[in-house]
């Protein structure tokens, strides 16, 4: 990234560079100038969440992925950028948030994830079987499980309500009986 890119606001964070948006190649001049044109939604968005730069890097590639995406899809056209936008932003803050949950409870127990050589956990066979058959939120609601934290805990530390967390033991335990038979 050039030096000379570096913005005015906050800890003068600078400009994401559209090289690198992976998976979707190079972006075009017309896509670069519109990421150009509205870096400073993304520097709102940081101000109004009181984010600090930690978090600048990830939001910053949904950004980029999220100007590809409008300038790309013809039906997000209807929205406005900003709305499009925030969008994205919210659901990658909510991504960051989730994850230094999960960290921190992972720090409390001195244990790493998934860790088959436990005894009191799960076997090494079943924990192969869970990783390879269900979803990373899946995964994680078990490993929560048995660290022996309750429904409505998990819900907390996932950040999603009690319910959902019933729901997914039911897809677990439905995923699971079918891989029996």
């Amino acid at each position: 990234m050039p030096a000379d890119s570096k913005t005015s606001a906050g800890d003068r964070l600078m400009k994401p560079d559209p090289a690198d948006v992976p998976g979707n190649g190079p972006m075009t001049d017309e896509q670069r100038e519109f990421a150009d044109k509205n870096h400073g939604l993304l520097l709102t968005f940081m101000e109004r969440q009181r984010l600090d730069a930690d978090c600048y890097d990830r939001l910053a590639l949904r950004y980029l992925h999220a100007v590809v995406r409008y300038l790309t899809d013809g039906t997000l056209r209807q929205y406005t950028f900003s709305t499009v936008l925030w969008y994205h932003l919210r659901s990658e803050l909510s991504n960051i948030r989730n994850q230094e949950r999960l960290q921190q409870a992972e720090a409390e127990y001195d244990r790493p994830p998934w860790d088959p050589t436990c005894e009191e956990t799960v076997s090494a066979a079943l924990w192969q079987q869970i990783e390879r058959e269900l979803t990373f939120k899946q995964c994680e609601a078990v490993y929560l499980r048995n660290q022996g934290y309750k429904n409505r805990e998990i819900a907390e530390l996932c950040g999603v309500r009690p319910k959902a967390i019933e729901k997914r033991f039911r897809r677990i335990r439905k995923k699971l009986k079918s891989k029996e038979n």
